[in-house]
């Protein structure tokens, strides 16, 4: 018995489940299998005691009325009022002995700039204004036309072509920053990419950063998987089948469409497939069809993989008001390289959400969140005693942002590279699938222009990168391609 649909979707993170809204919003028949028994990916939430954490996500933007996210959900019929916090404060950080506080808007975090560093005035504006320029062009454009033959007739001297295949440290050269303290600023959010300057593509930083500038930044009220919960419910009312704990096992082509065999038992009959996961993995193991022409995916099985975290999560009595929200720590004022930025050694560096500052509803009454991340390489192996050790290290180093908290924990837990690769199959718990350089944009560009036909790429892996508001961009081009429109709502 095979359940016949228009379309399935491999993969229930929030890539995934954006896509199947967009094609249930369209009136396609369409069924989402996750293979984790919990939906959302990255974007979902757990509670032990009382308190909510949101698994790794530390904030989102594009949920603000008019953002892209915040219209997706609305052209599939959710109503988000009642689920978003907004957040004046994007992120914090201590750079040394020195605190800084970046506001989400553009003109206020330029202002701000400007005002911490004087001399620096000329270069904060001609960098805002670039990497606005830049995201505007990628938050309306596809890999497909972005990174193809002609940059789809972009402006040669536009800020998007200069950068589409440059590094972010090029591009701080280029608006000529000179003080070190205004350049690590400046690359305080490279934490969520997974590397230094010299590494991350300069279009990456301008998705994230612009974003965050043109669209400010969000919480969900009362945890994550509110939003989940509600993309699912949404996706259901319009028709469509949503499991999880469900393993797609083979995809094979048959009569112009394509054949699924999920586990536990499930057959579906499907005209389109959209893989919101590891394309690699899709494709050698999953894929029962002829493979794709040229190099693209041998380029991807050798395309070397992002780093991957560690994760504290603390469960604490008593209120840190004066603490930011989210904050990252960087002991080495000067240093810009956060490819292993691990709590060992005597200048870590590290980041820290105190979620309950902006939702107390997330804890007891009188209690905090804490969650701590750090980065660490892909696949590194942190057994049990090793993860204790590095809880103890970052209790020690709480102590000076968060006065007490080592002699408050009510309830801890940890997380690492083996439980990210449990919970999303990327292999060695690679956050955001390939590392994001330069050549990652042209590989995933490559990569969707050799699928066959009929299959979309969709998530961190071969959209713009990571992030929840490029993951979510991501799905909903994809679906909108399969529907043969234009990605209009971006």
């Amino acid at each position: 018995m095979r359940d016949e649909v228009d379309a399935v979707v491999v993969g229930g993170g929030i890539a995934g489940l954006t896509a199947a809204l967009t094609l249930a919003s369209a009136g396609r028949r369409v069924a989402v299998l996750e293979q984790d028994r919990q939906l959302g990916g990255y974007v979902t939430s757990f509670r032990r005691r009382g308190y909510t954490f949101d698994s790794v996500v530390d904030g989102i933007s594009g949920l603000a009325p008019g953002g892209p996210l915040r219209r997706i959900l609305e052209y599939g019929g959710l109503d988000a009022e009642g689920l978003v916090l907004d957040l004046p404060v994007a992120r914090s950080g201590y750079f040394g002995e020195e605190r800084l506080d970046f506001p989400a808007e553009g003109s206020a975090w330029r202002a701000y700039l400007e005002r911490r560093f004087p001399g620096e005035a000329a270069s904060i504006g001609r960098l805002l204004d670039a990497i606005l320029s830049c995201f505007e062009v990628a938050s309306r454009g596809t890999l497909a036309a972005l990174w193809g033959d002609g940059a789809a007739g972009i402006p040669r001297g536009d800020p998007f072509v200069r950068w589409r295949d440059r590094t972010y440290a090029e591009v701080l050269e280029e608006a000529g920053v000179r003080d070190p303290r205004l350049r690590l600023a400046l690359c305080e959010r490279l934490m969520f990419l997974g590397g230094g300057p010299d590494r991350i593509s300069a279009v990456s930083v301008a998705n994230l950063l612009g974003s965050t500038w043109r669209f400010g930044c969000q919480r969900i009220r009362g945890g994550l998987y509110r939003l989940v919960n509600s993309l699912v419910a949404a996706i259901r009312e319009k028709g469509g089948t949503v499991k999880a704990g469900h393993v797609v096992e083979e995809v094979a082509p048959e009569g112009g469409g394509f054949v699924l065999e999920a586990s536990p038992g499930g057959r579906f009959r499907a005209a389109q497939v959209l893989v919101a996961c590891d394309p690699v993995a899709f494709l050698d193991r999953v894929w029962q069809g002829p493979h794709p022409e040229g190099d693209a995916l041998d380029r991807a099985r050798a395309f070397p993989r992002s780093g991957s975290f560690f994760l504290a999560y603390l469960g604490v009595r008593g209120r840190f008001p004066e603490a930011p929200a989210s904050f990252g720590v960087f002991s080495d004022p000067e240093g810009t390289d956060f490819e292993d930025s691990r709590l060992e050694g005597d200048a870590p560096t590290f980041g820290v959400g105190v979620a309950t500052n902006v939702d107390p509803s997330l804890a007891p009454e009188g209690c905090s969140t804490v969650v701590v991340h750090a980065f660490v390489p892909a696949g590194r192996t942190l057994a049990e005693g090793e993860r204790k050790r590095l809880l103890e290290r970052a209790l020690v180093r709480l102590e000076r942002f968060l006065p007490g908290v080592a002699g408050r924990v009510e309830w801890s837990e940890t997380a690492g590279p083996a439980t990210l690769e449990r919970y999303t199959r990327n292999p060695g718990g690679a956050a955001y699938g390939f590392s994001q350089t330069p050549e990652r944009f042209r590989l995933a560009h490559d990569l969707a222009a050799s699928a066959p036909s009929g299959i979309r790429f969709a998530g961190h892996w071969t959209g713009f990168g990571g992030g929840v508001l490029a993951a979510a961009l991501s799905g909903y081009a994809a679906a909108r391609d399969l529907l043969g429109v234009p990605a209009a709502a971006r």
